[in-house]
């Protein structure tokens, strides 16, 4: 879990948080890895999760008519 804080720590949408908050942070989070050209997630699906993209990148992209 370090590792997880650690990460956190360096992402700006978590500086400033005490170690205390950021130890609760890094305890609830969970890791992902998806295939090249999968998906992370559809257009429409319930938005239950906060994805940070640790290493790679991501397309966002829709389906139009």
């Amino acid at each position: 879990m370090a590792d997880v804080e650690q990460a956190l720590s360096n992402m700006n949408l978590f500086k400033g948080l005490a170690a205390e908050a950021l130890e609760h942070v890094a305890a609830i989070a969970g890791e992902e890895s998806h295939e090249t050209g999968g998906f992370v997630f559809h257009e429409g699906e319930l938005g239950d999760k906060l994805y940070l993209i640790l290493s790679g990148k991501v397309r966002i992209s829709r389906q139009l008519p």
